[in-house]
Order: structure tokens, then C-alpha cells, then sequence
């Protein structure tokens, strides 16, 4: 990715993370990162992690949270406009932490062109052992 304004589908965890890292580091500047909870809006839908964990990374990040509630029968419409609104706020790119998983990113795709915006997986095909050595050296260099 060029540099940019991207949000990140954030689920809260490694790939997800390593995912914003790579795009950071290539240039990108980060709008927001964005997370479907459940229609409580108590836990992720992704990792039924509370809120405020989400909030913490957000904050250790210095980047917004967005969210959305939604059921798993309203959880596409309601990402794609959670996509939308975040191109309507000048994002250029959504970035998410996918790594091989085909109907993933087929999803992802369809999701960002409805909303006009341009999906990255930085992490793509990459060797799941690299992926897991470059977290730790990351990690440990903080």
C-alpha cells in the first residue's frame, strides 16, 4: 500500500495487530480501527472480548475505535457501512489480518467495493512461522 489513510478490521488480536504494523510501517496513517460487537454490545463478535479491551488497544494505538452492534444476520450490512463511513471520512483503505483463508478475503473484497473503498491483507500467503517470528521481535523490541 502507498501511503494513505486506512482503517483496520481489528479483532483484537496478533494478526489483526501485525496487520495495522505492516501497513503503518509501509506508510499508511491510520484513521480507525473497527469492530463488529454482538447485538448486546457486550463481547466481540471475532473474540468475545469486552469493549474496553478493544478500547485500550485503540488508545495504545492512538487511534479511534469504531464499532457497530449487530446479530450474525445483520453483521455484513452493518460492517459494510461501518466500511462506508469510514471512506465517507477520508480512508482510502480497509486493512485486515487475514492470512489464507479464501472466503475471508473474498468477503472483505466484496465488502470494500460496495463501500468504495480498496482492501489490503498485508499479511497474505505469508509463511504462518515468519508471521509468528516477526510478532515476537516486534513485541519484544517495545
Amino acid at each position: 500500500m502507498s501511503a494513505g489513510r486506512f482503517v483496520t478490521s481489528w479483532s483484537g488480536g496478533k494478526d489483526s495487530a501485525l496487520a495495522c504494523h505492516h501497513t503503518r510501517r509501509a506508510g499508511g496513517v491510520p484513521l480507525a480501527i473497527l469492530n463488529v460487537l454482538d447485538e448486546t454490545g457486550q463481547r466481540t463478535r471475532s473474540h468475545g472480548l469486552r469493549p474496553e479491551v478493544l478500547r485500550a488497544q485503540a488508545e495504545a494505538l492512538g487511534v479511534p475505535l469504531w464499532t457497530v452492534s449487530a446479530t450474525w444476520a445483520t453483521y455484513e450490512p452493518e460492517f459494510t457501512a461501518l466500511l462506508a463511513r469510514s471512506a465517507h471520512a477520508g480512508a482510502t483503505h480497509a486493512v485486515f489480518g487475514d492470512i489464507d483463508l479464501q472466503a475471508h478475503r473474498d468477503w472483505e473484497e466484496k465488502g470494500c467495493a460496495a463501500a468504495g473503498i480498496t482492501p489490503e491483507l498485508p499479511l497474505w500467503l505469508e509463511p504462518r512461522r515468519t508471521l509468528v517470528d516477526e510478532l515476537l521481535a516486534w513485541v519484544s523490541a517495545r
